[in-house]
């Protein structure tokens, strides 16, 4: 269709002028529109804050047995001793693809030692696959594109897949291997 023009027609359809053009008024329009009726609806919502009353506070039926006491605001203390600490993902693998991972692994160690001292359980959660585990990758995953073109790395034996040795999982310390990257999909974690 540009061939039967004449050079200067074609030189003007693509150039750096006509489509800014074209559409400058078009979008300045829509735009106008768009933040207008977002301005008057942040309006709305104001004026019915306003009129809606005091404060609402939810009632939620199955926190107690009597029906209609309110949620808490405020937390029960946590208790170390029934408590734990996931560390999910932190491996070579994985942090060597973030660009702050010393700042990022020094705070999870300090996290650890934090929740060890006072008598917490730490778990951690490592991506990592043995030979049968690829075969069970359903072929629609994207997951599986990666993993095929990169099987050495992923495997269960790889350094890339250990937990990252600035944060050495100790003897009492739970260590799980999944087979996908949801957080606990494919884990024994139940």
């Amino acid at each position: 269709m540009l061939a039967g023009l004449p050079p200067s027609g074609r030189q003007i359809l693509t150039g750096r002028e006509f489509f800014p053009q074209l559409i400058s008024g078009p979008f300045h329009q829509g735009l106008v529109i768009a933040l207008s009726v977002s301005a008057c609806l942040a309006a709305l919502a104001g004026v019915a804050s306003l009129l809606r009353g005091g404060r609402y506070v939810h009632i939620d039926p199955s926190a107690s047995q009597a029906k209609g006491v309110p949620v808490a605001t405020t937390f029960p203390p946590i208790d170390p001793s029934r408590s734990a600490l996931l560390v999910m993902d932190y491996q070579p693998g994985v942090l060597n693809r973030i660009a702050d991972a010393d700042e990022l692994l020094a705070r999870a160690a300090q996290t650890i030692a934090l929740v060890r001292d006072r008598g917490g359980l730490i778990g951690f959660v490592r991506v990592a696959f043995e030979d049968a585990d690829y075969e069970a990758i359903p072929p629609t995953s994207m997951l599986r594109s990666r993993v095929s073109s990169a099987k050495s790395d992923y495997h269960a034996d790889s350094p890339l897949t250990a937990i990252h040795e600035q944060l050495s999982p100790r003897a009492s310390d739970i260590v799980v291997r999944k087979t996908r990257v949801g957080a606990f999909c494919t884990t024994d974690l139940d």
